[in-house]
Protein backbone atom coordinates (compact mmCIF):
# COMPACT_ATOMS: atom_id res chain seq x y z
CA UNK A 1 0.00 0.00 0.00
CA UNK A 2 1.53 3.72 -1.35
CA UNK A 3 0.14 7.02 -0.57
CA UNK A 4 3.74 8.47 -0.13
CA UNK A 5 3.10 11.07 -3.22
CA UNK A 6 0.23 12.66 -1.22
CA UNK A 7 0.78 16.59 -0.62
CA UNK A 8 -1.13 19.55 -0.03
CA UNK A 9 -1.15 22.21 -3.22
CA UNK A 10 -1.77 24.86 -0.94
CA UNK A 11 0.94 23.91 1.83
CA UNK A 12 3.64 22.10 0.50
CA UNK A 13 5.51 22.16 4.19
CA UNK A 14 3.82 20.64 7.66
CA UNK A 15 3.25 17.16 8.45
CA UNK A 16 0.56 14.85 7.10
CA UNK A 17 -0.91 11.99 9.06
CA UNK A 18 -2.42 8.68 7.03
CA UNK A 19 -4.99 5.84 8.13
CA UNK A 20 -5.74 3.18 6.46
CA UNK A 21 -9.10 1.09 6.32
CA UNK A 22 -9.90 -2.25 4.56
CA UNK A 23 -13.41 -3.15 4.22
CA UNK A 24 -15.18 -6.30 2.18
CA UNK A 25 -18.82 -6.80 2.21
CA UNK A 26 -19.44 -4.25 5.10
CA UNK A 27 -16.94 -6.23 7.52
CA UNK A 28 -13.22 -5.44 8.41
CA UNK A 29 -10.76 -7.28 6.61
CA UNK A 30 -9.09 -10.17 8.17
CA UNK A 31 -7.40 -13.09 6.91
CA UNK A 32 -8.03 -16.57 6.37
CA UNK A 33 -6.95 -17.21 9.95
CA UNK A 34 -9.61 -14.51 11.68
CA UNK A 35 -6.47 -11.73 12.14
CA UNK A 36 -6.73 -8.14 11.45
CA UNK A 37 -4.93 -7.14 7.97
CA UNK A 38 -4.44 -3.52 8.91
CA UNK A 39 -2.94 -3.84 12.43
CA UNK A 40 -2.30 -0.47 14.13
CA UNK A 41 1.31 -0.41 12.97
CA UNK A 42 0.17 -0.13 9.44
CA UNK A 43 -2.83 1.56 9.38
CA UNK A 44 -0.85 4.71 10.29
CA UNK A 45 1.69 4.95 7.67
CA UNK A 46 2.22 6.48 4.51
CA UNK A 47 3.28 2.94 2.97
CA UNK A 48 3.70 -0.23 4.11
CA UNK A 49 3.40 -4.07 2.69
CA UNK A 50 1.00 -6.78 3.82
CA UNK A 51 2.41 -10.25 3.75
CA UNK A 52 1.88 -13.17 1.13
CA UNK A 53 -1.47 -14.89 1.77
CA UNK A 54 -3.27 -12.12 4.00
CA UNK A 55 -5.77 -11.67 1.62
CA UNK A 56 -8.55 -14.75 1.13
CA UNK A 57 -8.71 -15.58 -2.65
CA UNK A 58 -11.86 -14.82 -4.50
CA UNK A 59 -12.99 -11.56 -2.55
CA UNK A 60 -13.98 -8.19 -3.47
CA UNK A 61 -11.86 -5.42 -0.84
CA UNK A 62 -12.06 -1.60 -0.40
CA UNK A 63 -9.70 -0.24 0.38
CA UNK A 64 -8.96 3.97 1.82
CA UNK A 65 -6.58 5.64 3.01
CA UNK A 66 -7.75 9.07 5.01
CA UNK A 67 -5.00 12.08 4.60
CA UNK A 68 -5.40 14.93 7.43
CA UNK A 69 -3.16 18.01 7.80
CA UNK A 70 -4.32 21.31 9.39
CA UNK A 71 -8.01 19.52 10.15
CA UNK A 72 -8.48 19.09 6.59
CA UNK A 73 -9.17 15.84 5.18
CA UNK A 74 -8.82 14.02 2.03
CA UNK A 75 -9.45 10.26 1.52
CA UNK A 76 -9.40 7.86 -1.79
CA UNK A 77 -10.48 4.13 -2.21
CA UNK A 78 -9.37 1.55 -4.25
CA UNK A 79 -11.23 -1.67 -4.79
CA UNK A 80 -8.60 -4.94 -5.04
CA UNK A 81 -9.92 -8.41 -6.20
CA UNK A 82 -8.51 -11.26 -5.46
CA UNK A 83 -8.30 -14.43 -7.34
CA UNK A 84 -6.82 -18.36 -6.89
CA UNK A 85 -4.06 -19.41 -8.18
CA UNK A 86 -5.86 -23.17 -9.66
CA UNK A 87 -2.94 -25.64 -10.03
CA UNK A 88 -3.07 -27.45 -13.47
CA UNK A 89 -4.27 -31.53 -13.01
CA UNK A 90 -2.10 -33.19 -16.26
CA UNK A 91 -3.11 -36.71 -17.40
CA UNK A 92 -2.54 -39.08 -20.52
CA UNK A 93 -5.57 -38.94 -22.86
CA UNK A 94 -5.51 -42.47 -21.94
CA UNK A 95 -5.07 -42.37 -18.58
CA UNK A 96 -2.34 -44.44 -18.12
CA UNK A 97 1.13 -44.23 -16.10
CA UNK A 98 2.83 -45.58 -18.96
CA UNK A 99 3.37 -44.62 -23.08
CA UNK A 100 4.79 -46.68 -26.16
CA UNK A 101 7.62 -44.92 -28.08
CA UNK A 102 6.07 -46.30 -31.44
CA UNK A 103 2.78 -43.94 -30.54
CA UNK A 104 1.86 -40.80 -30.69
CA UNK A 105 1.33 -39.04 -27.36
CA UNK A 106 -1.31 -36.60 -26.20
CA UNK A 107 -1.23 -34.92 -22.46
CA UNK A 108 -4.01 -32.81 -21.36
CA UNK A 109 -4.89 -30.64 -18.18
CA UNK A 110 -7.95 -29.64 -16.86
CA UNK A 111 -9.42 -27.25 -13.79
CA UNK A 112 -6.74 -24.58 -14.89
CA UNK A 113 -9.21 -21.44 -14.24
CA UNK A 114 -10.18 -19.00 -17.30
CA UNK A 115 -8.27 -15.97 -15.76
CA UNK A 116 -4.94 -17.71 -16.78
CA UNK A 117 -3.30 -15.35 -19.08
CA UNK A 118 -0.61 -17.47 -20.92
CA UNK A 119 0.07 -21.27 -20.62
CA UNK A 120 3.45 -22.95 -21.21
CA UNK A 121 4.95 -26.59 -20.73
CA UNK A 122 8.28 -27.71 -20.50
CA UNK A 123 9.89 -31.02 -19.85
CA UNK A 124 11.50 -31.23 -16.18
CA UNK A 125 12.83 -34.41 -16.68
CA UNK A 126 14.04 -36.18 -19.01
CA UNK A 127 15.99 -35.94 -22.30
CA UNK A 128 15.04 -32.95 -24.39
CA UNK A 129 12.89 -32.88 -27.22
CA UNK A 130 13.34 -30.82 -30.47
CA UNK A 131 10.47 -28.32 -31.15
CA UNK A 132 9.92 -29.89 -34.35
CA UNK A 133 8.80 -33.34 -32.37
CA UNK A 134 5.86 -31.35 -30.55
CA UNK A 135 2.23 -31.70 -33.10
CA UNK A 136 1.44 -28.51 -31.17
CA UNK A 137 2.52 -25.57 -30.12
CA UNK A 138 3.38 -25.08 -26.40
CA UNK A 139 1.35 -22.62 -25.04
CA UNK A 140 -2.03 -24.78 -25.56
CA UNK A 141 -4.53 -26.47 -22.78
CA UNK A 142 -3.00 -29.45 -24.39
CA UNK A 143 0.52 -30.96 -26.20
CA UNK A 144 0.86 -33.74 -28.37
CA UNK A 145 3.95 -35.83 -29.20
CA UNK A 146 5.64 -37.29 -32.17
CA UNK A 147 5.91 -40.77 -32.42
CA UNK A 148 9.15 -42.21 -32.49
CA UNK A 149 10.67 -39.13 -30.25
CA UNK A 150 10.91 -40.59 -26.34
CA UNK A 151 13.63 -42.86 -25.52
CA UNK A 152 12.51 -46.73 -24.87
CA UNK A 153 12.38 -47.19 -21.04
CA UNK A 154 13.32 -43.54 -19.66
CA UNK A 155 10.78 -41.56 -17.48
CA UNK A 156 9.76 -38.20 -18.38
CA UNK A 157 8.09 -34.92 -16.61
CA UNK A 158 6.41 -32.38 -18.43
CA UNK A 159 5.36 -29.58 -16.50
CA UNK A 160 2.47 -26.90 -17.24
CA UNK A 161 3.13 -23.75 -16.07
CA UNK A 162 -0.19 -21.40 -16.04
CA UNK A 163 0.73 -17.16 -15.41
CA UNK A 164 -2.22 -15.56 -13.81
CA UNK A 165 -2.07 -11.57 -13.31
CA UNK A 166 -1.26 -12.41 -9.05
CA UNK A 167 1.53 -15.06 -9.74
CA UNK A 168 1.69 -18.55 -11.08
CA UNK A 169 0.81 -21.82 -10.62
CA UNK A 170 2.07 -25.26 -11.99
CA UNK A 171 0.99 -28.91 -12.59
CA UNK A 172 3.26 -32.06 -13.29
CA UNK A 173 3.11 -35.16 -15.18
CA UNK A 174 5.34 -38.21 -14.84
CA UNK A 175 5.64 -41.46 -16.72
CA UNK A 176 7.51 -44.33 -18.43
CA UNK A 177 8.16 -44.96 -21.87
CA UNK A 178 7.70 -48.81 -22.34
CA UNK A 179 10.51 -50.94 -23.21
CA UNK A 180 10.01 -53.99 -25.65
CA UNK A 181 10.67 -57.58 -23.99
CA UNK A 182 14.29 -58.55 -23.26
CA UNK A 183 16.29 -61.29 -22.01
CA UNK A 184 14.69 -63.69 -24.23
CA UNK A 185 16.12 -65.41 -27.39
CA UNK A 186 14.96 -67.04 -30.67
CA UNK A 187 15.68 -70.86 -31.65
CA UNK A 188 14.53 -73.33 -34.63
CA UNK A 189 15.29 -77.13 -34.38
CA UNK A 190 17.26 -77.11 -38.06
CA UNK A 191 18.73 -74.33 -39.93
CA UNK A 192 18.15 -75.78 -43.33
CA UNK A 193 15.68 -78.63 -44.77
CA UNK A 194 13.83 -80.01 -47.92
CA UNK A 195 11.02 -77.91 -49.25
CA UNK A 196 7.49 -78.93 -47.90
CA UNK A 197 9.10 -81.43 -46.27
CA UNK A 198 10.94 -80.83 -43.54
CA UNK A 199 9.84 -79.61 -39.78
CA UNK A 200 10.93 -76.14 -38.44
CA UNK A 201 9.97 -76.40 -34.44
CA UNK A 202 10.60 -72.29 -33.33
CA UNK A 203 11.18 -71.20 -29.86
CA UNK A 204 11.31 -68.08 -28.22
CA UNK A 205 11.89 -68.83 -24.42
CA UNK A 206 12.72 -66.60 -21.34
CA UNK A 207 11.11 -63.06 -22.38
CA UNK A 208 10.78 -60.63 -19.69
CA UNK A 209 9.07 -57.88 -19.00
CA UNK A 210 7.60 -55.71 -16.23
CA UNK A 211 4.64 -57.39 -14.60
CA UNK A 212 2.18 -55.00 -16.06
CA UNK A 213 2.56 -56.23 -19.49
CA UNK A 214 2.02 -59.93 -18.98
CA UNK A 215 0.91 -62.06 -21.04
CA UNK A 216 3.03 -61.62 -23.68
CA UNK A 217 2.14 -62.20 -27.10
CA UNK A 218 4.00 -64.31 -29.96
CA UNK A 219 3.89 -64.38 -33.77
CA UNK A 220 6.32 -66.06 -36.42
CA UNK A 221 6.32 -64.71 -39.41
CA UNK A 222 8.99 -64.85 -42.61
Amino acid sequence: MDASESFDPDNLTGTMSFLWNCSTQGNECVSSLGEKIFTTARITQSQFTIPANSFVSDQTYDITVTVSKDNRTGSKTRQLVTTSLVTPTLYLKDRSSRVAAHSIIRIEMENVSDTAVTLAWSISQGSAIASTSYLTPLDLSYIVIDKNVLTEGDSYTFTLTASYLTGTAQGSISFEVNRPPVFGTFSSSITTGVELSSYYYLSAPDWKDVEEDYPLSYSFYY
